[in-house]
């Protein structure tokens, strides 16, 4: 059983609770199983649960919520924490073409693990990731489960403009850009369908605790999908498995 180790202030309406100090899967499951129990009960005065690899924000109301009553009931919560389940999830399987203008970074990171790139491509196929939070941009899915092989520093100078869509390695973490920003990651693939659209409901394609795999693309397959993308007419219920 995990301990609650650490009880950090942010601010005057948010707290952290903080279950563990480096990414690995066993403390995000712990940390997804403490979200789902806690988040199920109503309480006065505590407004939202945010979910990280290694801990929980809490929002409160500082006028309403009762802080050490609360604080307590996580403590009884974390003894039966292992009856509770993940929460309902699907598996989300995405498309990605590999390479060439797609995932300009594709060489230097086959370059780095002395890979041929076909090898790079088949080792990010392979896992089924999880889905442990969210990242700086609604619907930045990040995903644990990358192969050691393939774990690549990011870059000392990242770029300004990156496209909605790309795909990338950030140390031991991959992802999807969910919109045109800037960043600093490996750039491997981009996948034609959105991440985050606020005519969606919900609006996020991944959710938290969601299982995701990549499958490769080609530029024709790819064309098609992106065109259907962007009139609306490309039902994101193709590439989810319940």
């Amino acid at each position: 059983m995990f301990k609650l180790f650490k009880v950090l202030p942010c601010g005057d309406r948010a707290f952290l609770l903080q279950f563990g100090g480096s990414i690995s899967f066993t403390t995000s499951q712990h940390v997804q199983r403490m979200f789902h129990a806690l988040k199920t009960r109503k309480r006065p005065g505590i407004i939202e649960f945010v979910p990280n690899y290694c801990s929980l924000l809490v929002f409160y109301d500082p006028l309403t919520a009762d802080l050490e009553s609360f604080l307590g009931e996580v403590r009884e919560t974390e003894k039966e924490v292992g009856q509770w389940a993940t929460g309902k999830v699907k598996k989300v399987n995405i498309p990605v073409i590999y390479g060439g203008e797609f995932g300009p970074d594709l060489d230097f990171v086959a370059n780095h693990h002395a890979l041929p790139p076909e090898e790079v491509i088949r080792l990010h196929t392979k896992p089924v990731y999880t889905n442990c939070m969210y990242g700086f941009d609604p619907g930045y899915i990040l995903l644990l489960g990358l192969p050691r092989r393939l774990e690549t520093p990011r870059m000392d100078n990242p770029r300004l403009s990156i496209p909605e869509g790309t795909v990338g390695i950030g140390g031991a973490q991959t992802g999807i850009y969910p919109f045109d920003r800037s960043g600093g990651w490996r750039l491997i693939g981009r996948t034609p369908l959105r991440m985050f659209d606020l005519h969606r409901n919900p609006p996020v394609f991944v959710n938290i605790g969601d299982r995701v795999t990549f499958y490769r693309i080609d530029r024709d397959r790819y064309d098609q999908i992106l065109e259907r993308v962007k009139h609306g007419d490309e039902p994101i219920s193709t590439y989810i498995e319940s």
